[in-house]
């Protein structure tokens, strides 16, 4: 039970010892599901490599659940390395599966909550994480919920370009930020307490954090996907203060850093690109592919960003409408904004991933959808992507049994 903290807390080899040391009692064997939840902690310094394990473990706990109160669930473990793997479908799928399952019992139910709310924001599903808001006003949650409350609560303002907004929610973040209480599966919501809190100049209450958890991922051995995570934090607070300075720093560290899974690859590269913009240097094909990537990389918020920015830095006006185009297409819905009915009974796609939808259904490729719906097949894939992860679908046959059912005599 131990394991998962160590490892957060940079222990990693303290970790492997104590999972060693219960695998070898003998006299009262632990639960097989401990021993993979440990197992999968471990090997967390690769979330592409420790997902199938978290998943395994979830399962195994779902199967048997152990008798003992669970520090965390393998499932809220999972849903914050799969984000950082880059495959929220598989966060929100697990997330569903502990609320229907009662994973952790009853003092989980906020967590998993929280975290589906967090994860749905992050691919610009705002619907779940406004609810989670208005069902949690005035609650009095334990300190790690609360750092993801105020996380949600940033996020949002922060998308919707409200600033108002993110000076009510800053409450919420200056008390998670001082109770300092960060680990490693902590660092993608701290990313949205500190750029709120370089939007408001407040980053001062906010560097000890990121201090504290440089000294964790140093200690680990900069294992890539976290010193990207990391670097890509400081990234996204020199933007929140138009320092282009900063970001060249964050974008030169970012690209010492040997990225493999895809998700870091795409934030490396848009790191570079977004460099290069602040600096009013603008390559609209460097820009298409690092919003691309950030797309495909489920990371539509940020990709939006990068496009607006570069669209008001260009002097090329036909160049700017192209740019605020893709900035429009990959902000999606408004966090402010509800689904209406309509959406709502059509599972919450929007009317343009209908179309799409409609289209793939009907066996297009991703280039004749494009060239039906005037977009290019690089925008028709993120709208499958949105789709995909609104169904909760994590195979494409999935996806596709689900939207026949949604969209059955519509």
């Amino acid at each position: 039970l131990a394991v998962p903290a160590l490892v957060a807390l940079g222990r990693a080899a303290d970790g492997a010892a104590a999972r060693a040391a219960a695998a070898a009692v003998t006299d009262r064997p632990v639960p097989a599901s401990l021993l993979r939840l440990a197992e999968a902690a471990i090997a967390a310094t690769d979330p592409v490599a420790a997902l199938p394990l978290f998943i395994e473990a979830a399962e195994a706990v779902e199967a048997v659940p152990p008798a003992v109160v669970l520090p965390d669930t393998p499932h809220a473990l999972a849903a914050l390395v799969a984000v950082t793997a880059g495959d929220a479908a598989t966060a929100q799928h697990l997330l569903d599966r502990a609320l229907a399952t009662g994973v952790g019992g009853p003092v989980a139910v906020d967590r998993h909550r929280l975290l589906l709310a967090w994860v749905r924001m992050r691919v610009g599903r705002y619907d779940t994480a406004v609810a989670e808001l208005r069902r949690l006003a005035g609650a009095q949650l334990p300190g790690r919920e609360r750092l993801l409350l105020a996380a949600v609560a940033a996020g949002l303002a922060r998308r919707s370009g409200d600033i108002a907004r993110l000076r009510e929610a800053w409450t919420g973040v200056e008390q998670a930020v001082a109770r300092g209480a960060v680990d490693l599966f902590s660092i993608e919501p701290v990313e949205e307490l500190a750029v709120a809190a370089a939007r408001l100049r407040r980053q001062a209450g906010v560097l000890p954090v990121l201090d504290g958890l440089s000294q964790v991922v140093a200690t680990l051995g900069q294992p890539a996907a976290w010193a990207v995570a990391l670097g890509w934090i400081h990234l996204q607070i020199g933007v929140a203060g138009d320092d282009p300075a900063a970001v060249t720093a964050a974008a030169e560290q970012l690209a010492s850093v040997r990225a493999s899974g895809a998700r870091q690859r795409a934030q490396c590269t848009a790191a570079r690109c977004w460099a290069a913009v602040l600096c009013a240097d603008v390559d609209g094909d460097q820009v298409a592919e690092a919003t691309g990537l950030l797309a495909d990389a489920e990371l539509p918020w940020e990709a939006s960003r990068l496009a607006g920015q570069a669209a008001i830095r260009t002097s090329d006006p036909r160049l700017a409408r192209r740019l605020l185009e893709r900035a429009r297409e990959l902000a999606g819905a408004e966090p402010t904004a509800a689904p209406g009915r309509a959406e709502a009974q059509l599972g919450g796609l929007s009317e343009r991933e209908v179309e799409v939808a409609r289209l793939v259904l009907a066996g297009a490729t991703y280039r004749e959808i494009g060239a039906r719906l005037f977009i290019s097949a690089k925008t028709v894939e993120h709208h499958v992507a949105r789709v995909r992860a609104k169904l909760g679908a994590t195979t494409r046959a999935e996806m596709v049994a689900a939207l026949r059912e949604v969209l059955d005599d519509r």
